[in-house]
């Protein structure tokens, strides 16, 4: 770990505070002391080579199928569920980028994306890396997207999540033109 954070992940370097702060103040016009007010997605990539860290991580799509309707509406309570089960990894392993991210907002979602859902293999006429195009299996890499559209877009939402109605920013209804998900 670097010498610019702390075992509990504090920011003890003054030049790492410095730049922390500089680019969050330039990016959000706040003051040293001030939180982010807005929610702040802290998007974790490569899901498929450590997903085993967490296996009890729901591996399904983040929707709930709206009962007589062909869309389906984004489940913020599962992007929760696993937003606070990966918070948790991360602060065990690297509480660094933790204490960094919540130094700077408080309405912080961790959400695992895979681009590919699987990792290279290596090729056994060719010797080289690849991934066969059948095995590809994306994992939640629109969430982030829907996520940020369900907290900011006024008339794209509509209220649900799988414990029920929330107020109308809570749901992202989605339709792929065929009645299912995207």
């Amino acid at each position: 770990m670097s010498s610019e954070f702390s075992s509990g992940g504090e920011i003890n370097s003054p030049e790492a505070k410095f730049q922390f702060h500089e680019r969050q103040d330039s990016h959000a016009g706040l003051r040293d002391d001030e939180h982010h007010q807005r929610p702040v997605t802290i998007v974790v990539t490569k899901w498929d080579s450590w997903k085993e860290l967490l296996p009890d991580l729901r591996n399904d799509d983040p929707y709930s199928k709206l009962d007589g309707n062909k869309c389906s509406v984004l489940n913020l309570s599962a992007i929760e569920s696993a937003s606070q089960k990966l918070k948790q990894l991360l602060a065990s392993l690297c509480p660094e980028i933790v204490s960094a991210a919540e130094s700077f907002a408080k309405d912080l979602t961790f959400i695992p994306v895979s681009a590919t859902g699987v990792s290279p293999e290596v090729d056994g006429e060719t010797g080289t890396l690849g991934i066969r195009p059948g095995d590809l299996r994306p994992y939640w890499v629109e969430v982030p997207l829907l996520h940020a559209l369900a907290l900011h877009s006024k008339g794209l939402v509509q209220a649900g999540t799988s414990s029920g109605t929330r107020q109308a920013k809570e749901s992202v209804v989605l339709n792929n033109g065929t009645g299912g998900t995207l």
